[in-house]
């Protein structure tokens, strides 16, 4: 019973392997100039949707090469939403297809040392379209052009690790752009639960950005909670920022108020601008900071800048204070 269980099995490989065609080899040790394009026999036409398969090693990049390409051709175009790359492998070059000459081309843009794969492919029962495949390296010339792209799922495993010793990298031609995604089952309520976190590299309207999205089960909850612009600046849309310390590094500070040419306001000019404004000079208005914010670092210095002001105007009352004083121990000696 083994025996034959075996034997089906055997046959059952055979048989699979043999659906595919082996239809081209490539290997050299020198950099392509141009990069590798496979000619193929299959006829830029509507009636196939073929399976081909690279197998190999990019030896400059150290990476393995495992990659499906499906593709199908609609009314005189590569069908874009069904025609994509799966990989397998760690090597993702850039894959384009296109029409050269009534046949379909495929072109690795990726200019690698010391490549070899093989090609194998399915999907006609023409003998006549698996033959006479070749690859070489020179420049894409072809219309009806289309970038394909990789389209890897992978099923949910319960409880279970991932590793990666490496880089892990996701994108999507989309304003939302490549994203990262994580799940927790137990956060299940809809009000205030994300259930769902997302890490966008987002553009278009959303402004080049990346931002952390969070989203309820029933999705009344989805708005973003940290962006980070690409030139640098950051922004809490809603919630608040708690840290232990905070240090602001920003210049000048307020020391000119000690300078010997800074024209201490009057306490008059105060007084009016405090009874008409209803708030201190040069320290924008309640309104005004719920409206636009406030920069915490040039507020700390206006801070600061009016805290100096104040002690100069102590310093001189304190000086009036010792002169009042001493007029009046004067007047009390002459009684």
């Amino acid at each position: 019973m083994r025996k034959l269980s075996f034997l089906f099995a055997f046959i059952l490989f055979i048989f699979c392997k043999s659906q595919y065609h082996d239809v081209a080899n490539y290997s050299t040790r020198n950099t392509p100039i141009n990069g590798l394009k496979i000619k193929t026999n299959l006829p830029f036409s509507t009636f196939q949707m073929p399976s081909i398969i690279l197998e190999g090693y990019a030896y400059g990049a150290r990476k393995s090469i495992g990659i499906i390409i499906n593709y199908y051709i609609y009314q005189g175009e590569f069908h874009a939403p069904t025609s994509q790359i799966s990989s397998y492998g760690s090597f993702s070059p850039k894959i384009t297809l296109a029409n050269e000459d009534g046949k379909v081309v495929i072109f690795m843009e990726d200019k690698i040392y010391f490549v070899r794969f093989s090609v194998r492919a399915s999907g006609s029962e023409n003998p006549e379209y698996y033959k006479n495949w070749s690859i070489v390296d020179e420049p894409l010339y072809g219309d009806k052009r289309l970038t394909l792209p990789y389209k890897n799922n992978y099923s949910e495993i319960y409880n279970s690790d991932f590793n990666i010793n490496g880089s892990l990298s996701s994108s999507i031609d989309s304003d939302e752009g490549g994203s990262l995604t994580l799940h927790n089952p137990r956060k299940h309520g809809n009000t205030n639960h994300a259930y769902r976190w997302v890490l966008y590299n987002m553009t278009g309207g959303y402004g080049n950005s990346l931002q952390f999205w969070n989203y309820s089960l029933d999705n009344t909850m989805h708005s973003p909670r940290l962006i980070i612009s690409d030139n640098g600046n950051m922004s809490l849309p809603t919630g608040k920022f708690e840290a232990k310390e905070v240090k602001v590094t920003t210049t000048p500070t307020a020391d000119f108020v000690f300078a010997e040419d800074y024209q201490l306001p009057k306490l008059e000019e105060v007084e009016k601008h405090i009874k008409d404004k209803k708030h201190l000079p040069e320290i924008a208005s309640a309104a005004q900071m719920e409206k636009e914010g406030v920069n915490i670092g040039e507020f700390q210095i206006k801070l600061l800048q009016k805290i100096e002001e104040l002690t100069l105007y102590t310093i001189e009352l304190n000086k009036q204070n010792k002169e009042l004083k001493k007029r009046i121990e004067k007047l009390e000696k002459q009684k």
